[in-house]
């Protein structure tokens, strides 16, 4: 969740940052209206309820006394109505308030440059030269459709498209790939394997910023406690 602190601190930098990002302005003026009605909340409800306590003090020795504290106690009800009005205004808008600050991405580094799309990325740095043929070279799907170790047509009739079935010498290199990656780091880069659940709570989601964000790409169960299928280890581990 985007720093509150510094919102209020600094919102000019905050807006010119992630302008760059596409956020609107508008979006941080809101904030900054709605942190600004909380505060004047916070103190008309301190100062009502202030009066409040001076007044029961008040009100409990004109009882003693045996005065009359009928117009005191209505006087005090209408105070109580007007700290409970000001108390539901609060909630609402740290709801709002709230809502601005998960949904706000981070602010980009000063060195990263600007653009709408990756036609504008900058070569930072490259390793050797492509390599040039004298035919035209297929793509790796097709390399591998053809060599039979993956399946894309029976993918697509189990799962939909844009998944894959990975088949005999297909399926052994990429078992091969995962237990070569965890064994090198394991054993010559100080790492512990874990292996954890693949379901967890929404806290843990939320606390790794995928929740609000991805809330309707995720899967999750139902039921009053819903568990939601972790997108990589990442979350859990997290």
């Amino acid at each position: 969740m985007f720093d509150a602190r510094l919102l209020r601190s600094q919102p000019d930098a905050v807006k010119a940052a992630l302008g760059r990002r596409g956020v609107s302005g508008e979006v941080i003026d809101k904030f900054l209206a709605l942190d600004e009605k909380r505060r004047e909340l916070i103190k008309a409800g301190d100062e009502l309820k202030h009066e409040r306590n001076v007044a029961s003090e008040q009100i409990a020795k004109v009882k003693k006394a045996g005065g009359d504290i009928a117009a005191e106690q209505a006087r005090m009800r209408e105070v109580g109505d007007r700290i409970k009005a000001i108390e539901k205004d609060f909630e609402q808008i740290d709801i709002d308030t709230k809502a601005i600050l998960e949904t706000m991405p981070n602010m980009p580094h000063e060195s990263v440059p600007d653009g709408a799309s990756a036609d504008d990325n900058l070569e930072v740095r490259h390793w050797g030269q492509p390599r040039t043929y004298s035919f035209k070279p297929k793509p790796h799907w097709e390399v591998a459709e053809g060599l039979g170790i993956i399946d894309f047509e029976r993918a697509s009739k189990l799962s939909g498209s844009r998944f894959i079935l990975s088949r005999g010498l297909g399926a052994t290199l990429e078992r091969a790939l995962i237990n070569f990656m965890i064994d090198l780091h394991v054993t010559q880069h100080g790492y512990e394997e874990t292996l954890p659940p693949y379901l967890v709570n929404r806290d843990t989601m939320y606390g790794t910023g995928q929740l609000p964000k991805f809330e309707e790409d995720l899967f999750k169960t139902s039921g009053a406690t819903p568990f939601y299928l972790i997108p990589t280890a990442e979350v859990p581990l997290t």
